[in-house]
């Protein structure tokens, strides 16, 4: 069985990754802060990823056949207000894995984000010019330089807007919103910011198959078929999960006085992806419909 290495096990993504990865890999994940709690044959191992030493140290004990990097700092507020740190973590811990990653012969399998477009079209395509408004999307555009730099075995993921919920103790949207309509709360949602939302399960499915495929290469755009807006996505949740509708309230990004500019529409064209994979892309409804069955 071949080696895989997912660093930041203990996100979101990660959890889902691990845990689809583990029937068919030999699977081990990476954490810093928040311990990965031990899952069937799956082994955690603590790094941080901006520690060389501690890089090499793991990747030479392990010998992974691929390496699938997820760690990365992702809130936007937290990258704006701490630039040198998300610097630090997500262009320079991306220089130190790509490295040894390069040095061990392991392909790489970068997650980076639609967040390195600037946001002032739609569906962009995978050799559209990458101009990040953000902090978190210039590091992130960042590590995608350092990986095509180091690694010849790569690919480089630019994911849209994930949903889904956590199978472990990391924050998920889709989770949170679900639980403030199912108290019957209200939730503020953008109107005028669009993505193109992708399961998270239907995701790992994809990220495990191009670690699996030496034969692609590149960069690919990985996002579902649909371009919404954050409103549109949570009517639509209360549409086929069965929520009152009219407790989703639309709210401009001009109104919500944020700090920090948010790219408008990174909605991302899959036809790259769609026309090498075997995996399927989801619609919303398909994967809304599978978190309902796991609402029981």
């Amino acid at each position: 069985m071949r080696k895989l290495l997912i660093t930041g096990g203990s996100g979101f993504i990660g959890g889902h990754l691990s845990a689809i990865a583990s029937s068919r890999w030999n699977v081990h994940v990476t954490y810093n802060s928040s311990r990965v709690p031990p899952k069937g044959s799956t082994k955690a191992h603590r790094l941080n990823i901006d520690r060389a030493e501690q890089v090499e140290n793991l990747v030479d004990k392990l010998s992974p056949d691929v390496i699938i990097h997820l760690a990365a700092i992702t809130d936007l507020g937290y990258c704006e207000e701490n630039p040198q740190e998300a610097h630090w973590i997500n262009v320079l811990g991306c220089d130190t894995l790509a490295a040894v990653a390069d040095c061990f012969e392991a392909r790489l399998i970068y997650a980076s984000t639609d967040m390195v477009f600037k946001g002032d079209r739609s569906w962009y395509c995978e050799d559209d010019n990458a101009d990040p408004v953000s902090v978190y999307g210039f590091t992130k555009l960042g590590g995608e330089q350092v990986v095509r730099n180091l690694v010849p075995n790569h690919c480089i993921t630019r994911i849209s807007l994930v949903y889904g919920f956590t199978l472990n103790a990391s924050n998920c949207f889709t989770g949170t919103m679900i639980q403030e309509l199912q108290h019957g709360r209200a939730v503020r949602l953008f109107e005028d910011e669009y993505r193109t939302p992708i399961y998270v399960e239907n995701l790992c499915h994809v990220l495990l198959e191009l670690a699996e495929r030496d034969d692609l290469q590149g960069v690919y755009n990985v996002g579902g078929p649909d371009r919404l807006s954050r409103f549109q996505f949570g009517l639509k949740v209360c549409e086929l999960l069965g929520f009152d509708r009219d407790l989703v309230v639309p709210v401009k990004v001009d109104d919500s006085s944020l700090p920090y500019p948010r790219p408008r529409d990174c909605s991302l064209n899959t036809d790259k992806a769609k026309s090498v994979l075997k995996t399927p892309i989801w619609n919303i409804e398909d994967g809304l419909k599978r978190m309902k069955e796991l609402l029981g």
